[in-house]
């Protein structure tokens, strides 16, 4: 066995061990004389996984800024918001608001790096389990109050604002186009994005729109919702987007 890999099979005991900061218990260990170099290996290693993992997760945003941009600026993410799963297939929670914090003259890419993780995390989640109309046809016929029922989101809907109106750009790259860029003016839009039958589906939405779907994934009551998006817009139709939300599998019934 050679020496490196004792050195790593040493490393991997203290990690085992459940050591607070295991790297730095395993360097601390005059035993072994060469762990400052295998430290420096693991951590360019984890680096790269990191940087690599950010950069399959947010390829829109990618288009807009140089390799070695997004090089340094995932480099600094990763030292402040290191993962915390053993996944990374999702990694980058916090990388659109570290952008904003990062490049506050550049807003817009955190809209698309929101739109990135939206997408990905949407075609993650499971594709099922919608309220169907005929179940609903089925509770009215049972005379059931349907403002009572727990109505939710179903597991893959999300919701997004964003500052600048992105989505055009954003829609024309996954469409395998190759869009302009546009200049970026400050447009506030709400966007859903949800998975059907297998596909992420994208389409912007109305603030009143948008706030029924919030209050009932935030409430998960109808009626609520309701008075909340016609509050935003007085004559939103609520019975014919609650139809059309069924029928894009939207909703979902939560048990008591």
């Amino acid at each position: 066995m050679q020496q490196t890999d004792r050195y790593l099979l040493a490393f991997s005991d203290y990690l085992s061990r459940g050591y607070a900061d295991p790297l730095m218990a395993f360097v601390a260990q005059d035993s072994h004389k060469n762990a400052r170099t295998v430290m420096q290996l693991y951590r360019n290693g984890f680096y790269k996984s990191c940087i690599g993992a950010l950069k399959a997760n947010f390829p829109v945003l990618q288009t807009l800024i140089s390799e070695m941009e997004f090089k340094n600026l995932a480099r600094r993410y990763v030292e402040q918001w290191p993962p915390e799963h053993g996944t990374l297939v999702e990694y980058g929670h916090h990388f659109a608001d570290f952008i904003s914090e990062m490049l506050p003259s550049s807003v817009y890419l955190a809209d698309l790096a929101r739109l990135d993780l939206a997408w990905l995390v949407c075609l993650n989640e499971a594709d099922g389990g919608a309220v169907t109309t005929e179940q609903i046809a089925e509770l009215v016929k049972q005379q059931q109050d349907l403002g009572e029922l727990l109505i939710g989101l179903a597991p893959s809907v999300r919701l997004l604002t964003l500052q600048y109106d992105v989505l055009p750009y954003w829609q024309a790259f996954k469409q395998a186009e190759c869009p302009a860029i546009p200049s970026w003016q400050p447009q506030l839009q709400h966007v859903l994005l949800w998975k059907r039958d297998g596909c992420v589906r994208v389409q912007p939405i109305t603030s009143a729109q948008w706030s029924f779907l919030h209050e009932l994934d935030t409430r998960k009551n109808l009626y609520r919702a309701s008075e909340i998006a016609l509050a935003v817009d007085s004559e939103f139709e609520v019975s014919e987007f609650f139809s059309l939300s069924i029928e894009q599998a939207l909703l979902m019934y939560m048990e008591n």
